[in-house]
């Protein structure tokens, strides 16, 4: 697989990784909506993020998922009108690039959970960047139209302008699933392949400086009640939203085992309560205290 520059741990150190939430708007969802089974009355508060790390000491960044570009209601507008109005709810915040302000410039690259809207809008922030995913993500996205299965051409099309594949090699560490990418070649950061969402999605298990480990599970479930019943989406939904529906309960059960064992913190990219575990950014988890 492509790895970035290797950082070589001094003798001693565990290797490690600051990381950081951007939220980058949101929406108020019905739990019925969010999972199978859910409430009618009760609501969730959903996000649409993204998570920067980076290796401690480097002024380097590195993005999970871009959230919702600047120019999101123009991407809005370009959609079908079907996609349009399921995305009526959709409230837009405060765009990565300009809450990362200068800081922007140090954006190496953006690994993507996987291809939807709400996940890769932002990278037309960054024109420049490399964006980072499993190839069978990137040839699934682009054979889609506009709408099916979340997938906007335009974005597709701004990814792969400065595509780099991904992959995965078998790992006895992360049991119970088989294998997993070390994108610093260091163990702090491991890219975990699952497909019942997208055929190319992963998780990112992030191990923070401050001795917390992070399970970073894009669309695998939309909320965390779902992770820990392990509930698939509602079926209104989930004939648009997943490719292997019928998987993610599989998946999901083999997430909360990884998660017990390793003690992380399972974090939905959509639930937002789920990320009051992870401080907003400028702040990281892991970094030194400044006072």
């Amino acid at each position: 697989m492509w790895l970035p520059a290797v950082t070589i741990a001094q003798a001693g150190e565990v290797p490690c990784v600051e990381v950081s939430a951007l939220h980058t708007g949101g929406m108020i969802q019905r739990e019925y909506a969010a999972m199978e089974g859910g409430r009618w009355g009760e609501k969730v508060d959903m996000t649409m993020s993204a998570i920067a790390f980076r290796e401690p000491g480097s002024s380097g960044l590195w993005l999970f998922d871009a959230g919702l570009a600047a120019q999101v209601e123009e991407q809005r507008e370009a959609a079908p009108w079907w996609f349009r109005l399921a995305l009526r709810d959709v409230r837009p915040g405060r765009p990565a690039i300009e809450q990362l302000g200068p800081a922007a410039q140090n954006v190496s690259g953006i690994v993507l959970s996987h291809a939807h809207w709400d996940h890769l809008s932002g990278v037309v922030d960054f024109p420049h960047v490399p964006v980072y995913a499993p190839e069978r993500e990137l040839t699934w996205a682009r054979e889609q139209k506009a709408g099916r299965h979340g997938i906007l051409p335009a974005l597709v099309d701004s990814a792969a302008a400065r595509f780099r594949a991904m992959a995965a090699e078998p790992r006895a560490d992360i049991d119970p699933f088989g294998e997993a990418g070390d994108f610093f070649g260091n163990g702090s950061v491991l890219f975990i392949p699952v497909h019942g969402h997208t055929p190319g999605s992963l998780l990112m298990l992030a191990s923070a400086c401050d001795g917390r480990r992070f399970l970073f599970i894009g669309d695998e479930a939309w909320i965390r009640r779902a992770v820990q019943e392990a509930r698939k989406r509602p079926w209104f939904v989930r004939w648009v939203a997943d490719v292997e529906a019928e998987v993610i309960p599989r998946e999901l059960t083999l997430v909360r085992q990884l998660a017990s064992r390793l003690e992380a913190v399972v974090i939905p990219a959509h639930d937002r309560r789920a990320h009051d575990a992870v401080p907003e950014y400028p702040s990281f988890a892991g970094a030194p205290r400044s006072d």
